[in-house]
């Protein structure tokens, strides 16, 4: 079945009968269920990095056109620099503006739609307040969305404190369609 050379192996053909002699070895279901909250882990970390360097290079970006135009770069607080260049060029990044840029919260056209949502994920803030408003515990909504964490909850509310007008617009206009 499997022709062997000098540079590698070759299947030309793999029939039925020789796939069922393959003994196949399953995990336990414990095991495949680490694994697969390390994959979703992993996944969340590296869409996290991803938003951290696009902030990073922004910032630099934004203070390279800066020293060029001869501005006193001293006068600039560290991260309004990444805000600004996140907001000029459309590049999807943490919000809200102006603040720590590891809220937990990131907003772009990209994702879902250009609403707020939580950090590597696809879950906007409006969808978590609107169930919040009916009545949802924090320990439900982690319950119905096993990604999430606990700071995660925190930094959408602290989201829609600061962007209550956003969110209710948003719970209207998704709740009518």
């Amino acid at each position: 079945m499997i022709k062997s050379f000098a540079f590698g192996s070759s299947v030309p053909e793999i029939d039925v009968q020789d796939v069922k002699r393959f003994p196949i070895t399953r995990l336990q279901a414990a095991e495949e269920n680490a694994i697969a909250d390390l994959s979703e882990k992993a996944a969340d970390l590296r869409a996290r990095a991803d938003l951290l360097e696009n902030a990073i290079a922004a910032e630099a970006e934004m203070l390279i056109d800066r020293f060029i135009a001869g501005e006193n770069l001293a006068k600039i607080p560290v991260g309004t620099a990444a805000d600004e260049a996140v907001v000029r060029r459309g590049i999807p990044g943490i919000v809200p503006l102006s603040e720590n840029a590891m809220t937990g919260i990131e907003k772009g056209k990209a994702v879902c739609g250009g609403d707020a949502c939580i950090a590597g994920t696809r879950i906007p803030i409006w969808l978590l307040e609107s169930a919040r408003r009916r009545g949802a515990s924090e320990s439900d909504i982690l319950t119905d969305y096993p990604n999430l964490r606990k700071q995660d909850l925190v930094a959408a509310w602290n989201y829609v404190k600061s962007h209550t007008e956003e969110i209710d617009r948003a719970i209207v206009e998704n709740e009518a369609a």
